[in-house]
């Protein structure tokens, strides 16, 4: 008796599996170039950032892959676009026609992405205009109290966010083991054009929105106007802004999304200036933080100092800077990070140079025994005034160029002090805190909450320093 034929296969849907399997075997590495995410992160040709800022994994020789961020991995291109469109696996055809839009040419794929533009571009959120994630205010609540209860943020500021429409929620589907899938809420810091998320649910989702133009723009919480101390805290991560800005509530909170924004950093800390506002660097308390910190001051220093010896006005440094013409990038060596670590100040400073760790074979920075004054390493990258393309030198920094940084213009660091961020700075102050917030909060601030000594020091900075000038050249 002969055995039963095997059920065919639709011809549709056959057509539409061998597209799928087509652009699934395109080489991950060009995907991921054509979604602009950059190689080579912590000098590892197996890693990769990701324009939300996430890091990405490769395995060797192979099409699989994983985001260290969110510990979601995969195969192939199909499931690899599907993620960075924040979109289950289980939906392959948003992802089929982003890959196709991009590698197939007159039916057949090219191993190199097509250019696109226009009605051409495929419709979506990956590097090809902002699109805020939508509004679902039935996750409203699990937001609400994400905030108050996971975040230690006061439920008056979460509420005023929430009313001005820079906070809301949505809702996202994040992969689970076993290719299992679910809808988790997610807390979203909107501006004008970007978007960071954040899922309510531990060790979930965190990143910015697709087309984010996070070198451009950021989430901000204003200053309580009652009493406004005219000074900006730029921070790394949204729910660090809302935590600063409940520390100090006289203050702007800027999240630049991560500590390497140097051009926004900078642009913001210009325009602060332009205003008559001071800055407080407000970065993490760990390596990036330090140096994204130290790269800020460089670059207002070396403005200031290069704007007076050569007589021009301090404007056309900056925007040599901003332009990049001239690098002012801290090398990681303790050496070159001096600005606001809390140590008192000194002309000269410990040198430090590579080794390699007998235990764990990594490069580290060791003291070498000698000391050298405090210097800037600057880099002409093209010609620009009388400096010519290729050019180097150190710029000395001297205790008078440095008063007039941190006093003058009032640019300083805001460390945290024990902890990483401030928002475990605020989890610290625990609940008593919270009340004291929303008792201030309800009487118009009339009186400040209480802090203890090391923060209210950093407050009590604001009132000893004199007006920020409006980029004035250094004496």
């Amino acid at each position: 008796m002969a055995s039963p034929s095997a059920p065919s296969v639709p011809p549709a849907l056959a057509r539409f599996i061998a597209r799928c399997d087509a652009v699934d075997a395109i080489d991950i590495r060009v995907v991921l170039a054509a979604a602009g995410a950059t190689p080579n992160e912590d000098r590892s040709p197996d890693k990769w950032k990701l324009p939300s800022g996430s890091n990405l994994w490769i395995k060797k020789n192979t099409q699989g892959w994983k985001d260290l961020n969110t510990d979601i991995g995969g195969q192939g291109a199909m499931r690899l676009v599907a993620h960075l469109l924040g979109l289950s696996a289980s939906e392959p055809r948003p992802a089929l026609k982003w890959l196709e839009t991009r590698f197939l040419k007159d039916g057949v794929i090219v191993a190199e992405a097509l250019p696109t533009s226009g009605a051409a571009a495929v419709e979506d959120t990956t590097g090809h205009g902002f699109r805020p994630p939508p509004r679902m205010d039935l996750a409203l609540d699990d937001v609400r109290h994400y905030l108050t209860h996971d975040r230690a943020i006061p439920p008056s500021l979460v509420e005023s966010e929430i009313a001005s429409g820079r906070v809301y929620a949505t809702r996202r589907r994040a992969d689970l083991e076993d290719n299992l899938s679910e809808w988790q809420a997610h807390c979203v810091f909107s501006s004008s054009g970007a978007a960071e998320l954040r899922s309510v649910v531990k060790d979930g989702f965190k990143g910015t929105a697709g087309g984010s133009a996070c070198d451009s723009s950021g989430y901000r919480v204003p200053a309580a106007t009652r009493v406004s101390e005219r000074l900006m805290g730029l921070v790394e991560a949204s729910v660090d802004a809302l935590s600063y800005r409940a520390i100090f509530p006289g203050r702007l909170a800027f999240s630049t999304n991560g500590a390497g924004r140097y051009l926004l950093q900078l642009r913001l800390t210009l325009e602060c200036l332009d205003s008559g506002y001071g800055v407080r660097v407000a970065l993490d308390a760990d390596p990036a933080g330090d140096l994204g910190s130290q790269h800020l001051f460089n670059a207002i220093y070396v403005a200031q100092a290069v704007s007076r010896r050569l007589g021009i006005d301090p404007q056309e440094a900056e925007d040599w800077l901003m332009t990049r013409a001239l690098e002012v990038t801290p090398t990681p060596s303790p050496h070159h990070l001096f600005f606001g670590l809390g140590r008192p100040w000194s002309q000269t400073a410990p040198c430090y140079e590579v080794a390699q760790d007998a235990v764990s074979t990594k490069e580290v920075w060791r003291p070498s025994g000698a000391e050298a004054p405090l210097q800037i390493p600057v880099r002409i990258a093209r010609p620009v005034g009388p400096f010519k393309a290729g050019q180097s030198f150190d710029l000395p920094v001297t205790a008078h160029g440095y008063a007039f940084v941190t006093q003058k213009m009032n640019i300083r660091r805001d460390r945290p002090v024990g902890v990483k961020d401030w928002n475990e700075v605020l989890c610290m102050l625990g609940s008593a805190y919270v009340r004291d917030y929303e008792d201030a909060a309800a009487n118009d601030f009339r009186r400040l909450p209480d802090l203890p000594p090391d923060l209210a020091a950093m407050r009590q900075s604001s009132t000893l320093a004199q007006p920020a000038p409006a980029r004035s050249p250094s004496p």
